[in-house]
């Protein structure tokens, strides 16, 4: 039996827990752009099958969905 080597990398969704409201503008955007390279890269490594914990997908978009979330109430509440 081949072992599955499983993937040990660490997203910045799983290192810390980040207060979004707390961020600027510049920092939010910033953070999602790498949150969106993160996630591609990880929907390349299920479709070669070397991510085994596809839970952290789900995680990534979720936190993309809080920083626009963010961003859109701050646009908001400017007007």
């Amino acid at each position: 039996m081949a072992k599955v080597k499983e993937d040990k990398t660490k997203t910045k969704a799983d290192k810390t827990k980040v207060k979004y409201a707390d961020l600027s503008p510049e920092e939010l955007r910033k953070a999602e752009d790498d949150l969106r390279k993160e996630l591609y890269e990880m929907r390349v490594k299920v479709k070669v099958s070397s991510l085994s914990n596809v839970s952290k997908i789900q995680k990534n978009k979720r936190n993309i969905a809080r920083i626009q979330t963010v961003l859109k109430q701050r646009a908001l509440n400017e007007q």
